[in-house]
């Protein structure tokens, strides 16, 4: 007789068949990717990529947790930079009187 047993992992759902007392992972669904290539999660958040701790395992429980936790904290920082609304243009007009400043100075210009 098969048996179903779901395990929640912070977003990551483990699903097991049991026949015999050996278990076989029928899906798992989780919010980082894994770079097999470079054996760690990573995760592209808003243009910007994270990458995990190298060399643990992809089927390690506590590495995926701990890893989650890291992203979550490293997400945390993204979303606190805040954009402002018209930098390119401020930055720009502050670079044009910069300019000003100094061909008034190499000019002898003092008002």
């Amino acid at each position: 007789m098969d048996t179903i047993i779901s395990y929640s992992l912070t977003d990551t759902i483990f699903q097991s068949y049991h026949e015999t007392g050996n278990p076989k992972v029928a899906t798992r669904k989780t919010k980082l990717t894994w770079d097999e290539a470079a054996s760690r999660w990573k995760k592209i958040y808003k243009g910007r990529v994270w990458y995990g701790k190298r060399g643990v395992k992809k089927s390690d429980g506590t590495a995926y947790r701990q890893a989650l936790a890291d992203f979550e904290r490293w997400r945390g920082g993204i979303d606190l930079q805040v954009v402002k609304p018209n930098t390119e243009q401020y930055e720009q007009a502050i670079g044009i009187r910069e300019e000003m400043v100094q061909i008034c100075l190499f000019e002898g210009e003092t008002e």
